[in-house]
């Protein structure tokens, strides 16, 4: 590899060669030694350790290439940068299809690169779409690999350089325009790696090792990984953006996403609908430019999902976390909805404040009412005197309890 750097660098030292020779020489050394890795992998199989000589051939080549790229882009300027950059990507792509035949080295030298590669080829044109198109087909085409191979190591690195973009997009070229080309990104990088997580865990590892992890430990390590960076990452966005209805809509996607992983693996992922819950109610209260009837159909959409979605989960596997999420839930966005539409729901209703409609006396005492329902329905369905049942009972009849002091209090001040 050395020597392919330096065989650019020494012509350009002495003046030796035009430029456009050293970058031709540059390439065809890159594509010789690869070609080498090639015929001895392929015609001598009995060579004296000819597999690690392969490797190391083939890997000295990509690299070779990489460098050959940059300097005929960045520093001789003989490439344009859009085509430098394809260039590039074009190099990683070779070096993910040479990794399946000469190992996991090569498959981290093109994810090395194949991500430094829109910070070192800069195309002076800041495209969130272009950048954002490509790292998703990086991110797709390592993971393809990783599940065929089971590499599962280099998940989480794949997933992480992935996500690292998003926060350096958002410091330096950011526009609000962006935040759905942000947004779909998350989206789609977070899907193929719970897609991945779930094959890892679906995989029969072999005896492994001592202090080796299994398969199944990466897959529910990076499909934790991918959820809260999912959450978070779009929840700044979508604050970055100005809380625009286009990335509302994608969280809300998203939501619908954590909810179901709550609901079909409740065991692995009940984490994911009460982060995604608690962000959603974070984004809601420091949402202060929007119309009060936005406001309340928003809020209204989103307490919806996760009340319905947690009943569901309640009701299919009954646990202390779906219970609590269910109470945590009503409570939240009542309570959200309470201090910032107080009053001014009056005239969304196109009502008077002094009507004697106590709404939200009213609505807090249907809340009671519907989980004292639930913690009857509970009493009977589920038998005996377990800790799981005494658990759920107490937090359906606190949510229930909660809410009939909230009734009291708002009718009270209302004398």
């Amino acid at each position: 590899a050395f020597a392919g750097f330096y065989l650019v660098k020494y012509s350009i030292d002495m003046g030796l060669l035009t430029p456009a020779v050293r970058i031709a020489l540059g390439f065809v050394f890159g594509v010789g030694l690869i070609g080498a890795g090639a015929f001895i992998r392929a015609k001598k199989p009995a060579m004296a350790d000819g597999a690690r000589i392969a490797q190391a051939l083939t890997g000295a080549g990509i690299a070779d290439l990489y460098a050959t790229t940059f300097t005929a882009t960045t520093v001789l300027h003989l490439i344009p940068p859009s085509p430098g950059f394809i260039g590039m990507a074009a190099i990683t792509a070779l070096a993910v299809i040479l990794s399946i035949r000469h190992g996991m080295p090569i498959a981290i030298l093109g994810l090395v690169g194949g991500f430094l590669t829109p910070a070192l080829i800069q195309t002076g044109h800041p495209n969130a779409a272009g950048l954002f198109i490509y790292l998703l087909m990086l991110a797709a085409g390592f993971f393809t690999v990783i599940t065929m191979l089971a590499w599962w190591v280099l998940a989480l690195p794949v997933l992480l350089l992935a996500f690292l973009w998003v926060p350096l997009w958002l410091a330096t070229d950011f526009r609000p325009e962006d935040g759905v080309w942000l947004s779909l990104f998350l989206l789609g990088v977070g899907a193929i790696a719970m897609l991945a997580s779930a094959r890892s865990e679906r995989a029969v590892p072999l005896a492994a090792p001592v202090g080796q992890s299994r398969p199944g430990n990466w897959g529910r390590l990076l499909g934790y990984a991918a959820m809260a960076g999912c959450v978070l990452l779009m929840s700044v966005v979508v604050g970055a953006a100005d809380f625009s209805l286009e990335d509302w809509g994608l969280y809300g996607i998203l939501g619908v996403g954590c909810v179901a992983l709550g609901l079909f693996r409740p065991a692995q992922y009940m984490l994911a609908p009460w982060l995604s819950m608690i962000a959603t109610l974070c984004m809601l209260a420091v949402w202060t430019n929007a119309t009060d009837e936005t406001y309340a159909w928003f809020l209204l959409g989103f307490a919806v999902l996760y009340n319905a979605g947690a009943l569901l989960i309640l009701r299919g596997a009954p646990s202390s976390r779906a219970a609590g999420l269910l109470g945590a839930s009503a409570l939240s966005f009542y309570g959200l909805a309470y201090l910032r539409l107080d009053e001014r729901i009056y005239s969304l209703l196109g009502l008077h404040h002094g009507d004697t409609l106590h709404l939200w006396g009213i609505l807090a005492l249907a809340l009671a009412g519907g989980f004292t329902a639930l913690t009857a329905r509970f009493l009977r369905r589920l038998p005996g005197e377990d800790d799981l049942r005494q658990r759920i009972l107490a937090l359906t009849a606190l949510t229930a309890t909660a809410f009939l002091s909230l009734s009291l209090t708002i009718e009270v001040r209302q004398e």
